[in-house]
């Protein structure tokens, strides 16, 4: 049989992997007898292998709003006096989400045994992001730790107010999308081959809008799988490609360029350098660290480099808002101006809050207006696309009234 284990050396460093033993206790025995402190030890289930794996934490996984509400509640139960180790039990327990309350037991188990709990949570990467650990790191360094949890737990309610936001504007007109092409996909399998068979019967030449509808209409009935494939294998393809930083970095700068979606898109990245930024310095991170984390979290390679180039060029002296000067484009003037005011006065928070302030605003009109922009958009192509069908259908008909 295969155990998974985890455990420590006698230096506390962790070791994880697998055994092969012919039962528990003699797994247990095995590495008791090499100097390992154990923290577990659990039979190899069709879930560890990492193809099940990855497909059940797909249904599974952590959502942010699980990580919001254990943050907030921590928070609550850490500036409540209540001792770190238990308010993560406490927490394990009445979490409803199995994957995470294994994390939480996880990270629990590692406190518990003198682990920081920042080097806890950086066992769990793709939960805990660089910049949540970095603040918990700098908290614990502060002896703030419940003022950073606070901070987090702001920070990703504000975040995850303003996805839900963008989600809801673009929900209504992506629906419409979907429904227009089922009910296109439908006319052209079963409407129109009735119809055009009619029309076959004449023995008159058909119109190309004609052929067109009905070559479409042929294609998706008897080649649908092959069209399937294509589009798993495009997006696919896509995603691969935008794996590669060169490919990734024009998608983020076309990104920019966008109609509509473009500016909505620039004030989102502002907002959450702003409130990043200000975050992670409150939380006691030094500027050029919290410059560095901040540029991974907006997550867009174009606000990356010039967040990254003034990281390393405010080693040198130089200050922020003068290398933010140098890219209008992306910083606009009134972002460098109150940075420049913070800098000048040494209230860089304040500053920060401004912005954030000022670009969450904009966010909140933008995606008001959003579906008012967008909805008539789309009425003018879903109804030039009905047009088209409408004329491809009537057209023979014409011709065949006027004798053509």
């Amino acid at each position: 049989m295969q155990f998974n284990y985890k455990a420590r050396t006698q230096e506390g460093e962790t070791q994880t992997g697998v055994i092969e033993s012919s039962d528990m206790r003699a797994a247990v025995d095995f590495l008791q007898r090499h100097n390992l402190i154990l923290v577990s030890v659990s039979p190899v289930s069709v879930a560890d292998i990492p193809i099940v794996n990855k497909f059940l934490r797909f249904f599974r996984g952590v959502k942010k709003k699980d990580l919001i509400i254990f943050s907030r509640q921590l928070a609550i139960l850490v500036e409540s006096k209540i001792p770190l180790l238990l308010a993560l039990r406490l927490l394990a327990k009445q979490t409803e989400n199995e994957e995470f309350r294994k994390i939480i037991y996880d990270v629990s188990s590692n406190v518990e045994s003198g682990m920081p709990f920042s080097a806890a949570l950086s066992n769990f990467q793709d939960i805990f992001s660089v910049f949540y650990i970095n603040l918990m790191r700098s908290g614990e360094t502060s002896g703030n730790i419940e003022g950073s949890l606070v901070y987090l737990a702001d920070h990703l309610e504000s975040e995850f107010e303003l996805e839900q936001k963008v989600k809801g504007a673009l929900t209504y007109p992506a629906f419409i999308m979907v429904v227009f092409a089922a009910v296109g996909i439908v006319f052209l399998t079963f409407v129109v081959p009735k119809i055009t068979a009619i029309y076959q019967e004449t023995g008159q030449e058909l119109p190309f809008l004609t052929r067109a509808l009905i070559a479409a209409g042929d294609a998706i009935r008897n080649y649908w799988w092959l069209l399937l494939f294509l589009l798993f294998a495009g997006i696919s393809a896509l995603k691969y490609f935008l794996r590669k930083q060169s490919v990734q970095t024009k998608w983020d700068s076309l990104k920019l360029k966008l109609p509509i979606l473009g500016g909505l898109f620039k004030k989102i990245y502002l907002a959450r350098f702003a409130e990043s930024l200000n975050v992670l310095t409150l939380g006691g991170v030094s500027m050029v660290r919290a410059l560095n984390i901040t540029a991974e979290v907006v997550n867009n390679n174009k606000y990356k480099n010039i967040i990254n180039a003034a990281a390393d060029r405010v080693k040198t002296g130089e200050s922020i808002s003068s290398i933010f000067s140098q890219n209008p484009e992306f910083m606009p003037p009134m972002v460098v101006s109150m940075i420049s005011i913070g800098e000048q006065t040494g209230r860089m928070d304040m500053s920060l809050k401004s912005i954030a302030r000022f670009y969450n605003r904009e966010i909140e009109n933008t995606v008001a207006n959003l579906s008012s922009v967008i909805e008539p958009a789309i009425l003018v192509v879903f109804g030039g696309a009905a047009a088209l069908l409408v004329m491809a259908i009537l057209l023979p008909i014409f011709n065949l009234n006027t004798g053509g």
